[in-house]
């Protein structure tokens, strides 16, 4: 008896555990990617600012651009709110490649490519707002 509730308290506990690890992997949405990543202060506006000081820390950048890479690649698993779905995949897998594109830059300290990606970022914006973001 003893050995039969030790066995369901140990199954237990590791239910408890993935439910847990679970719920902690839930993929931000939409406006959460955005607000962090793209709005004034955000991960890209921190990266560019600091990328563009005659001194920039690069330990700082390369955290934020891995920080904004992870949060760029959960874009695509969202659903648009208007669109339709093969246009949505497809500017969203361009926008995690471009951020993917600055994360690599920065990782290799290379502030010309870091700010291109920036460039590129900004210019897919109204594209995608217009066929996808509901007003």
């Amino acid at each position: 008896m003893r050995q039969r509730i030790s066995v369901l308290v140990g199954l237990l506990m590791v239910c408890t555990a993935v439910g847990a690890s679970a719920w902690d992997d839930k993929i931000p949405d939409i406006h959460t990617i955005m607000s962090k990543g793209n709005k004034k202060n955000g991960l890209r506006d921190k990266i560019v600012t600091e990328v563009r000081k005659s001194s920039p820390d690069w330990a700082s950048i390369q955290t934020q651009a891995k920080d904004f890479y992870a949060l760029a690649e959960a874009l695509p698993k969202n659903k648009p709110p208007k669109g339709e779905d093969e246009s949505w995949n497809k500017l969203a897998g361009e926008y995690v490649k471009i951020v993917g594109e600055m994360n690599e830059a920065a990782q290799k300290k290379n502030k010309d490519k870091v700010l291109a990606a920036n460039q590129q970022l900004m210019q897919g914006c109204k594209a995608c707002h217009d066929l996808h973001q509901d007003h």
